[in-house]
Protein backbone atom coordinates (compact mmCIF):
# COMPACT_ATOMS: atom_id res chain seq x y z
CA UNK A 1 0.00 0.00 0.00
CA UNK A 2 1.30 3.42 -0.95
CA UNK A 3 1.11 5.69 2.08
CA UNK A 4 2.63 8.72 0.35
CA UNK A 5 0.01 10.72 -1.52
CA UNK A 6 0.45 13.54 -3.96
CA UNK A 7 -2.19 16.19 -3.48
CA UNK A 8 -2.88 18.77 -6.19
CA UNK A 9 -3.28 21.93 -4.13
CA UNK A 10 -4.83 23.85 -7.03
CA UNK A 11 -7.55 21.23 -7.19
CA UNK A 12 -8.10 21.51 -3.44
CA UNK A 13 -8.45 25.28 -3.90
CA UNK A 14 -10.86 24.79 -6.83
CA UNK A 15 -12.97 22.37 -4.77
CA UNK A 16 -13.18 24.88 -1.90
CA UNK A 17 -14.15 27.70 -4.26
CA UNK A 18 -16.77 25.48 -5.90
CA UNK A 19 -18.11 24.67 -2.43
CA UNK A 20 -18.59 28.37 -1.70
CA UNK A 21 -20.45 28.70 -5.01
CA UNK A 22 -22.66 25.72 -4.11
CA UNK A 23 -23.52 27.40 -0.81
CA UNK A 24 -24.20 30.75 -2.46
CA UNK A 25 -26.57 29.11 -4.93
CA UNK A 26 -28.17 26.72 -2.41
CA UNK A 27 -29.09 29.51 -0.01
CA UNK A 28 -29.99 32.01 -2.74
CA UNK A 29 -33.59 32.87 -3.61
CA UNK A 30 -33.08 30.81 -6.78
CA UNK A 31 -32.96 27.54 -4.86
CA UNK A 32 -33.72 27.30 -1.12
CA UNK A 33 -32.90 30.75 0.24
CA UNK A 34 -36.48 31.89 0.73
CA UNK A 35 -37.67 28.83 2.68
CA UNK A 36 -34.41 28.80 4.68
CA UNK A 37 -34.86 32.46 5.72
CA UNK A 38 -38.49 31.81 6.68
CA UNK A 39 -37.64 28.63 8.63
CA UNK A 40 -34.82 30.43 10.44
CA UNK A 41 -37.36 33.03 11.52
CA UNK A 42 -35.49 35.96 10.02
CA UNK A 43 -37.54 39.11 9.49
CA UNK A 44 -37.04 41.65 6.72
CA UNK A 45 -35.57 44.02 9.29
CA UNK A 46 -33.09 41.39 10.51
CA UNK A 47 -32.05 40.65 6.93
CA UNK A 48 -31.42 44.33 6.22
CA UNK A 49 -29.38 44.65 9.41
CA UNK A 50 -27.32 41.58 8.44
CA UNK A 51 -26.50 43.16 5.08
CA UNK A 52 -24.95 46.11 6.91
CA UNK A 53 -22.55 43.91 8.89
CA UNK A 54 -19.04 43.11 7.72
CA UNK A 55 -19.19 39.50 6.61
CA UNK A 56 -15.49 39.18 5.71
CA UNK A 57 -14.57 37.18 8.82
CA UNK A 58 -17.44 34.64 8.65
CA UNK A 59 -16.90 34.08 4.91
CA UNK A 60 -13.12 33.79 5.37
CA UNK A 61 -13.46 31.25 8.17
CA UNK A 62 -16.04 29.31 6.17
CA UNK A 63 -13.68 29.23 3.21
CA UNK A 64 -10.81 28.09 5.43
CA UNK A 65 -12.99 25.26 6.72
CA UNK A 66 -13.88 24.26 3.17
CA UNK A 67 -10.18 24.26 2.23
CA UNK A 68 -9.46 21.86 5.10
CA UNK A 69 -12.44 19.72 4.11
CA UNK A 70 -11.27 19.59 0.48
CA UNK A 71 -7.74 18.65 1.53
CA UNK A 72 -8.94 15.84 3.78
CA UNK A 73 -11.36 14.53 1.16
CA UNK A 74 -8.55 14.55 -1.41
CA UNK A 75 -6.61 12.21 0.87
CA UNK A 76 -9.64 9.98 1.45
CA UNK A 77 -10.33 9.72 -2.28
CA UNK A 78 -6.71 8.82 -3.02
CA UNK A 79 -6.56 6.32 -0.19
CA UNK A 80 -9.77 4.69 -1.44
CA UNK A 81 -8.43 4.58 -5.00
CA UNK A 82 -11.38 6.50 -6.43
CA UNK A 83 -11.17 6.74 -10.22
CA UNK A 84 -14.67 7.60 -11.50
CA UNK A 85 -17.76 9.70 -10.78
CA UNK A 86 -19.77 6.85 -9.27
CA UNK A 87 -17.02 6.10 -6.75
CA UNK A 88 -16.57 9.80 -5.91
CA UNK A 89 -20.29 10.23 -5.26
CA UNK A 90 -20.41 7.03 -3.22
CA UNK A 91 -17.56 8.21 -0.97
CA UNK A 92 -19.25 11.64 -0.66
CA UNK A 93 -22.51 9.96 0.35
CA UNK A 94 -20.86 7.79 3.02
CA UNK A 95 -18.93 10.74 4.44
CA UNK A 96 -22.18 12.72 4.55
CA UNK A 97 -24.32 9.98 6.12
CA UNK A 98 -21.57 9.00 8.58
CA UNK A 99 -20.33 12.40 9.72
CA UNK A 100 -22.34 15.40 8.51
CA UNK A 101 -25.92 14.17 8.93
CA UNK A 102 -25.42 12.86 12.49
CA UNK A 103 -23.50 15.99 13.54
CA UNK A 104 -26.23 18.26 12.22
CA UNK A 105 -28.88 16.02 13.78
CA UNK A 106 -27.27 16.38 17.20
CA UNK A 107 -27.29 20.16 16.90
CA UNK A 108 -30.84 20.09 15.58
CA UNK A 109 -32.14 17.87 18.37
CA UNK A 110 -30.44 19.73 21.22
CA UNK A 111 -31.13 23.31 20.19
CA UNK A 112 -33.03 25.33 22.77
CA UNK A 113 -35.33 26.91 20.21
CA UNK A 114 -36.79 24.00 18.27
CA UNK A 115 -36.59 24.44 14.53
CA UNK A 116 -38.59 22.73 11.78
CA UNK A 117 -37.27 19.43 10.44
CA UNK A 118 -37.33 20.89 6.93
CA UNK A 119 -34.58 23.31 8.01
CA UNK A 120 -32.45 20.30 8.96
CA UNK A 121 -33.12 18.82 5.51
CA UNK A 122 -32.15 22.04 3.71
CA UNK A 123 -28.87 22.34 5.63
CA UNK A 124 -28.10 18.64 5.24
CA UNK A 125 -28.82 18.75 1.52
CA UNK A 126 -26.37 21.61 1.18
CA UNK A 127 -23.58 19.56 2.75
CA UNK A 128 -24.37 16.52 0.62
CA UNK A 129 -24.15 18.72 -2.49
CA UNK A 130 -20.85 20.22 -1.26
CA UNK A 131 -19.32 16.79 -0.65
CA UNK A 132 -20.43 15.52 -4.05
CA UNK A 133 -19.04 18.56 -5.87
CA UNK A 134 -15.77 18.31 -3.96
CA UNK A 135 -15.55 14.58 -4.64
CA UNK A 136 -16.08 15.05 -8.36
CA UNK A 137 -13.63 17.93 -8.70
CA UNK A 138 -10.96 16.22 -6.63
CA UNK A 139 -11.37 13.00 -8.61
CA UNK A 140 -11.26 14.45 -12.10
CA UNK A 141 -8.89 17.40 -11.73
CA UNK A 142 -6.21 15.67 -9.65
Amino acid sequence: MNTLFTINYWTVLAAAIASMIVGALWYSPLILGRPWVRLMGFTGEAMEKAKEQNMALPYSLSFLGLLVMSYVIAHILQYAGVRNAAQAIQIAFWLWIGFIAPSLATGFLWTIKKKPFSLYLIDNGHWLAVLMVQGLILTFWS
